[in-house]
């Protein structure tokens, strides 16, 4: 596991089962902001994608897209002005760091864990998951400004500052 660097161009990653993206293996698209060329795309057919807390997959304005069958646990998403999709199939999008909250009286949020992370920076953000985004105590955290959310059973997301919940047209990335 090492990191992959395209300097200019798109990255795409296809497994047949589950792609496991570790501390070591950063994905990096380090010059071009075109949304659609300079992209990241990973695909888990029959399984899950899972990321260590501190793995990253980072663009400068490319789109980045992750879909897998099963569940995807995010490190760190970071498109810049680009856009994000997520898509869990039949399971869950959650959060791979111990940035956990609970609430206070009023209902904020009170860290627990570690200091938090954002897990996702982009301009627009898709959620789809069959089961659950986030988690009790341990929500996705985001710096987006649109949020399209849906999920089987409960939505926990953290947002950095302001939000809009809208419709967000496809998300498109370069397949190689």
């Amino acid at each position: 596991n090492r990191q992959v660097n395209s300097f200019v161009g798109a990255i795409s990653l296809l497994a047949q089962q589950d792609v496991i993206q570790s501390s070591n293996g950063d994905l990096l698209v380090s010059a071009g902001n075109d949304s659609v060329l300079n992209s990241i795309y990973v695909r888990a057919v029959a399984g899950s994608i899972t990321m260590a807390g501190d793995a990253s997959s980072t663009t400068q304005g490319g789109n980045i897209r992750y879909l897998a069958e099963v569940d995807v646990t995010v490190g760190v998403l970071n498109a810049e002005t680009g856009d994000v999709s997520i898509e869990a199939v039949t399971g869950s999008i959650l959060d791979a760091q111990n940035d956990t909250i609970d609430h206070d009286a009023n209902g904020f949020a009170l860290p627990t864990g570690d200091a938090r992370m954002v897990n996702i920076d982009a301009d627009e953000l898709i959620l789809r998951a069959g089961v659950n985004v986030g988690a009790v105590g341990n929500s996705l955290d985001t710096t987006v400004n649109t949020l399209s959310v849906q999920a089987g059973t409960s939505i926990y997301v953290l947002e950095t500052d302001g939000l809009i919940l809208d419709a967000v047209g496809s998300i498109s990335v370069t397949r190689v």
